[in-house]
């Protein structure tokens, strides 16, 4: 049937929601992809053209690669999305070589930045500013070969102590590699699967630590994050658990969901009738259009008929008229 979803289809599904929602911080690959990352203060700042402007910083603390005592570093004012570096104060950066053709010729060597959402922080006298950099520190030395159980504890302590984007990035480096979450103790698993239930305002943090503890195998973590939704009906975290149940159960992740969908009411089963479009599985679709046919049409299902985006499922919501077009 052409609306199956195969098995390798659940694994591209599940891994667009744990690797998170959005435009999300992406410090930690910054980190790893960089030739360089340091610590600098700003000295000048000189504008070769329209669209080039070369930052000139002192270098403060080196934490990988080789530098001078300073730093020359191109911004492109056309390339979109890509992180500035302007702004008072210290900041870290994460530098590659600028080799493209318009680069200067004299006063170089010229460097850019990786690119990454979050690779060029300012860095205040604060907790999380420390907390960023004893991320950095961590990361550097996985890279460095040190034991991955150092790493893991580091990054357990940041997830568990941490705050704002230190605690996410290293939430998600755990979730990313194998050899480090597969060494994360127990106990701490229960601690973050815990926090995660109980998040209510920072969803981005809900939905890194729920898929931390789906990839690390936790049992029952699926029915734990269900009986989060009373107090979080965000469609973030619903499409998330969604996707994380098709993960976590395949095609069971209905029989999973269903038993709190009959038992929700109002903003609740909203949300977990989203979930369950989410699961984007065969058996998800047959118990949407049953309960349409069953109970008619209602914004709450055409969402998560929509939200299981199959060709079937779009069709219902969305009928075309006889010449294809759109009604």
């Amino acid at each position: 049937m052409a609306d199956r979803v195969s098995t390798n289809a659940l694994i591209v599904i599940a891994a667009l929601a744990l690797a998170g929602l959005g435009r999300a911080q992406k410090l930690r690959h910054g980190v790893m992809d960089a030739s360089a990352v340091i610590v600098v203060e700003p000295l000048e700042i000189v504008e070769l053209d329209e669209h080039r402007v070369v930052h000139r910083f002192s270098v403060v603390e080196t934490f990988k690669g080789e530098v001078g005592e300073t730093v020359a570093v191109i911004e492109h004012a056309h390339v979109a999305d890509a992180p500035s570096p302007r702004g008072k104060g210290r900041r870290l950066l994460c530098l590659v070589p600028d080799r493209r053709a318009d680069t200067p010729k004299d006063g170089g060597p010229f460097w850019r930045a990786t690119g990454y959402a979050g690779d060029a922080p300012q860095l205040d006298a604060n907790a999380a500013s420390v907390e960023l950099l004893t991320l950095v520190r961590a990361l550097v030395a996985s890279e460095r070969g040190v034991d991955p159980a150092r790493t893991t504890d580091a990054l357990v302590r940041l997830v568990l102590s941490g705050h704002g984007v230190a605690q996410r990035e290293a939430a998600e480096s755990l979730r990313e590699r194998d050899a480090l979450r597969t060494r994360i103790p127990s106990v701490e698993l229960d601690a973050m699967l815990a926090r995660a239930v109980a998040e209510t305002t920072d969803v981005d943090l809900k939905v890194t630590l729920a898929s931390l503890c789906a990839e690390a195998g936790m049992r029952n973590a699926v029915e734990a994050l269900c009986s989060a939704l009373p107090q979080c009906q965000d469609e973030r975290f619903a499409t998330a658990l969604g996707r994380i149940a098709a993960h976590v159960h395949g095609e069971r992740a209905t029989a999973v969901l269903v038993p709190f969908l009959q038992q929700a009411r109002g903003p609740t089963r909203d949300a977990l009738l989203i979930a369950l479009g989410a699961t984007r599985t065969e058996s998800a679709l047959t118990q949407l259009l049953e309960m349409r046919a069953r109970t008619g049409p209602s914004p709450a299902l055409d969402a998560a008929l929509r939200t299981h985006g199959s060709a079937r499922a779009l069709e219902i919501v969305e009928p075309k008229r006889k010449d294809g077009a759109p009604r």
